[in-house]
């Protein structure tokens, strides 16, 4: 990874809204979870801390893979980003609010 590219994506994170989403180990369930809380731990290695609630589906994906993605919701999507995660008929297990 270019150290460079590195050090600039990893100093833009910002305050805001983000969809975390997962797959479990089988690949049958799909897991996703609005946070407000991200940070970057590390470097090198790439690192980051997101704080998710324990007894998630998309937690019990992390543990079981190890596996996450971080999707950065901008200003102007942060209605996209609801109506994704609230839509009827969803396969999300979503989370919002306070201590996601």
């Amino acid at each position: 990874m270019d150290q460079d590219a590195k050090k600039t994506v990893l100093r833009t994170i910002p305050y805001g809204m983000y969809v975390l989403t997962t797959k479990s180990k089988d690949g049958n369930d799909v897991g996703a979870a609005t946070v407000n809380w991200l940070t970057q731990t590390s470097f090198s290695p790439p690192l980051i801390a997101v704080g998710l609630k324990a007894d998630s589906g998309a937690h019990q994906h992390i543990k079981d893979t190890g596996v996450f993605a971080v999707n950065v919701i901008g200003t102007e999507q942060k209605g996209h980003g609801l109506h994704v995660l609230q839509a009827p008929g969803a396969r999300w297990q979503y989370h919002w609010g306070r201590g996601v």
